[in-house]
């Protein structure tokens, strides 16, 4: 589990410097904020976000330190996100709390209604044989692992663009599995090589 998170730093790290750059981009096309621009002391900035900024330091922290599970860092996670705005910035009061929880609900609902759809298509896809198909297609390229990788970059390129990353992963993961299962000495030796 620790390789996992160690493996997404260098990619959480590109991803949240080309947000950065795509949000500085836009608000300068824009002109967004010109005149309202007021600087303030880096030290006086760091005190105002520091409770915000304690939160992934509570969440990884308790989770490597064996204080919760990751489901339970999640609970923890919306506790002190709710004292922090409470408490610390006071922009959230007591009587907002059942919109946000009707908010929350509504978004939770409609990202499970796609997982449903994508994993009832996943088995329909896997009973018409489909995933077979697909994966003979696949294991054609065994002999051009820069090619195979590259196809599927660009199919999960498309697929981001339309559905969240649970979805995309009950769409591929039946396909990809054996794929991924047979080339795997074949990958790991021309990685080697």
């Amino acid at each position: 589990m620790a390789r996992q998170f160690w493996a997404g730093i260098l990619p959480g790290i590109l991803m949240g410097g080309f947000l950065a750059l795509a949000a500085v981009l836009v608000v300068r096309a824009r002109g967004w904020g010109q005149k309202e621009v007021v600087l303030l002391p880096l030290g006086r900035v760091f005190a105002e976000a520091f409770p915000g900024l304690l939160t992934p330091i509570i969440i990884l922290g308790g989770i490597y330190g064996g204080v919760f599970t990751p489901t339970e860092a999640a609970a923890v996670g919306v506790f002190w996100g709710v004292f922090v705005g409470m408490v610390f910035y006071r922009s959230l009061r007591l009587k907002d709390l059942p919109g946000v929880l009707v908010d929350a609900g509504v978004s939770s609902a409609v990202v499970m209604a796609i997982v449903a759809w994508a994993g009832l298509f996943a088995w329909a896809a896997d009973t018409v044989g489909l995933v077979g198909q697909a994966t003979r297609l696949l294991l054609g390229l065994e002999g051009n692992p820069l090619l195979l990788l590259a196809l599927l970059n660009l199919l999960w390129l498309l697929l981001g663009m339309l559905l969240d990353a649970v979805s995309i992963y009950y769409l591929t993961l039946p396909i990809l599995l054996p794929v991924m299962a047979h080339l795997g000495g074949t990958l790991s030796g021309w990685a080697s090589s």
